[in-house]
Parts: structure tokens; C-alpha cells; sequence
């Protein structure tokens, strides 16, 4: 999926230029997924939510164009640290 990143960013490599395998991996939910933590590109995945029927080639080439020529450093979500019984004791409210 990074490389994908890449292509759409960084080398703003073309559809046609992407092999027939390349094509096939390409997943639209992925990228989009991906891109999403991104607060500069949230809008932008978010209008391309509502058409998530948008066929691959339109997906792929509407990123290309959209996003800018530099290199994506986005980080990724991770799941919430479990805090122990303790600690949660101690952000609950307590009534007097």
C-alpha cells in the first residue's frame, strides 16, 4: 500500500504506467483507509467516501491530481492503551 502512496504523491506515477499485478492490488478502501489519518487530507478522502463505487483507474487518477507533489509522512491509529482497574477508578466521576 505504501508504494501506492508513493505513486500518488511523491513520483505522481501515472495509471497506465502501473503494471497489470499493480492495478489488481490497488485497493481504493485501503488508500482511502490510509490517507484518512491525514487531517490535511481528510476532506478530500471523505468526499471521495461518498463514492466508494468510483471504479479503481477514476479513484487512483482523482488522488493523483488532488493530492500535492511532496512526500506523506501520516501516522497511523493505534489501538487505545488498556489502562489497569486502578487507573480507571480514578477517571471515574465520584458524587459527593
Amino acid at each position: 500500500m505504501f508504494k501506492f502512496i508513493d505513486y500518488l504523491t511523491k513520483d505522481k506515477k501515472k495509471w497506465k504506467d502501473l503494471t497489470e499485478k499493480e492495478k489488481e492490488e490497488y485497493s481504493p478502501f485501503l488508500i482511502n483507509s490510509f490517507l484518512s489519518n491525514s487531517d490535511e487530507l481528510l476532506e478530500i478522502i471523505n468526499l471521495l467516501n461518498l463514492y466508494y463505487k468510483i471504479p479503481k483507474k477514476e479513484h487512483y487518477k482523482f488522488l493523483l491530481k488532488t493530492l500535492p507533489k511532496k512526500r506523506m509522512f501520516i501516522g497511523i491509529s493505534k489501538k487505545p492503551k488498556s489502562i489497569s482497574k486502578k487507573e480507571e477508578s480514578n477517571l471515574t466521576f465520584k458524587r459527593k
